[in-house]
Parts: structure tokens; sequence; C-alpha cells
């Protein structure tokens, strides 16, 4: 669930995040909450006003950096 805000183009992290699912050959969901309305009020109910948001499982994720990638893997493959 990576979702992205700033008029969706201007979210380098969003961007990045999108960019390592895809070489990982990870499959995700993206919503982009500045176009979508429904994504926007979802990111406001889990109380986030940060992208991108990601989530996995039970497991969230605020922001993109390398700790978010070592993060993100153990969740998957735990």
């Amino acid at each position: 669930f990576p979702s992205h805000d700033k008029k969706g183009d201007d979210c380098v992290n969003c961007h990045k995040a999108m960019e390592f699912f895809k070489d990982n050959n990870i499959d995700f969901e993206e919503h982009n909450t500045s176009q979508d309305p429904t994504s926007r009020k979802f990111l406001f109910s889990q109380k986030v006003m940060s992208v991108p948001y990601i989530i996995i499982g039970d497991n969230r994720f605020i922001g993109f950096t390398q700790d978010t990638k070592t993060e993100i893997y153990k969740a998957l493959y735990k």
C-alpha cells in the first residue's frame, strides 16, 4: 500500500518504494492519495499524515529509508 501525495509525482520516497518493490518482484497496490479521496480518507483514519505509507500484513511503515527496506524484508520473509 505505498500511497503518495504532493500531486502524485513529487513524492520521491514513494517512487523509490515502488521501484524497490518492482526491482524485488514484490506485488503491491498503489494508492495515490492526492487523486483518490477514499485512499486519502483511509490514510487520515490511520492518523498518518506522511507518505509513503506501506502496509504489509499487520506491519505499518511510514517513509522509505534503508531501515524501512530492512524491516520490509523482515515482514515479508519471516
